[in-house]
């Protein structure tokens, strides 16, 4: 029972916490990764999102993310786990949050300083002046919906210069190993370890999706 529970509770990963260990280096991997997500454009607007929570006076949304992404960032830094990148999701989707608010706030400062520029003039007729509201209204609206849209753009351009990057197609090292040792005359119920569950997973998809061998066990600790 207390090793069910240590389980559970991911205190076997105990080991792992070193804050003592933390340092710039960890840092340093931080701020790489974050790039490899979004880039030095989107760490930008991802700035531009934080000081648009705080013109528009939005404390409780900036804490609440600010926070959370601190929160999630301190823990990353001193976890020592060879996976901890999966561990700065939550990270990242904060970061995509801000990134679209700079982007808006981006766009509504640009829409508001055209529409202020093409309508400006100053009239005395009441008439004049509420057509030329109207007009300021659409100007504002169809630049505001079209920059936006715009915005869509860029995860399109991180997926085409990052493909290569997330393309696992051709990453048969563990399957190629995995493919040797069956070639070799393994005995009847051998059990066969890794250390590691990525590892493990092409030997699971041989025996139960295509197979092969069956006549062993595979384990990871």
């Amino acid at each position: 029972m207390p090793g069910f529970w240590d389980h559970i509770t991911g205190s076997v990963f105990s080991s792992e916490l070193q804050p003592a260990a933390a340092g710039l280096d960890r840092l340093a991997l931080a701020w790489q990764l974050l790039r490899q997500q979004v880039g030095w454009v989107g760490a930008v607007l991802a700035l531009l999102g934080l000081i648009t929570l705080w013109q528009r006076g939005q404390t409780g949304l900036l804490l609440l993310t600010g926070l959370s992404f601190i929160i999630f960032l301190a823990f990353n830094l001193i976890y020592f786990i060879g996976d901890v990148y999966v561990l700065f999701i939550p990270n990242w989707l904060l970061l995509c949050l801000w990134l679209g608010l700079g982007w808006l706030g981006l766009v509504n400062g640009m829409s508001e300083a055209f529409v202020r520029a093409k309508t400006g003039s100053v009239n005395t007729s009441p008439n004049l002046e509420a057509l030329e509201k109207r007009l300021g209204q659409r100007i504002y609206h169809f630049i505001a919906i079209t920059l936006t849209g715009l915005g869509l753009l860029f995860p399109l351009v991180l997926v085409v210069t990052r493909y290569d990057e997330i393309n696992q197609a051709n990453n048969i090292a563990a399957r190629e190993r995995w493919h040797t040792i069956l070639a070799e005359p393994v005995p009847t119920e051998a059990v066969l370890l890794s250390n590691d569950r990525n590892e493990i997973m092409p030997m699971w998809y041989h025996q139960y999706a295509e197979g092969a061998g069956l006549t062993c066990w595979a384990f990871f600790p």
